[in-house]
């Protein structure tokens, strides 16, 4: 699972599900305030299919490579990144890099939680869209970067994959990240998707 306001709505949409299936949260988050809880969506999901919720709490970019294995040395992130390894479902969200997203609006609004610099290095290398910490150029080439927390995309690959996003603003990202293949499958809106399909 991939925290987002996105996904956080579709969350509160959702019907009870009396089932047990537990929810993982891998991800960096792009928030440090209380704007936007990024547990919400999860502990919303965890308490309408009985099951448990696991959110990594990484920052989405460490100040050094050096902190970022640090913490993935520790144990508890070990074990959660483990479970993710058992789950049968990916959900992710897609960002737009000209605006309109999560990590944009970051970028103007909180420079300290994303370098802007850093950020406008991302788009010079091509990147249209975001999902996870993993960026796609209008080709749908995939590349990503060491300082970033990404969602491992070799699983992103293995795994039934679902990403959702909708609306005009993000219709060439969608696109960009449907062009490399790497989604089991997507849930858009009418609008985003006669974009992407002209």
């Amino acid at each position: 699972w991939s925290t987002g306001s996105t996904n956080t709505r579709i969350a509160n949409l959702l019907p009870e599900i009396r089932e047990n299936v537990s929810f993982i949260d891998t991800t960096g988050s792009l928030r440090n305030d209380l704007s936007f809880n990024p547990l919400l969506g999860l502990n919303t999901l965890s308490k309408k299919t009985r099951g448990k919720c696991y959110h990594l709490g990484a920052p989405y970019i460490f100040p050094s490579l050096k902190e970022k294995n640090k913490f993935f040395n520790i144990k508890f992130v070990k074990d959660i990144l483990k479970k993710e390894e058992e789950c049968e479902y990916i959900i992710l969200g897609i960002g737009s890099m000209k605006g309109g997203t999560s990590l944009y609006n970051r970028v103007k609004n909180h420079p300290y939680l994303i370098d802007k610099t850093f950020f406008n290095q991302i788009k010079k290398d091509g990147a249209i869209s975001e999902s996870s910490g993993n960026f796609f150029d209008k080709h749908g080439k995939h590349f990503v970067y060491d300082e970033i927390v990404s969602k491992d995309f070799s699983l992103i690959k293995k795994k039934k994959t679902i990403a959702i996003a909708g609306g005009i603003q993000k219709a060439l990202a969608i696109k960009s990240t449907l062009l490399n293949g790497c989604l089991y499958g997507l849930i858009t809106d009418e609008e985003a998707a006669k974009i992407i399909l002209s």
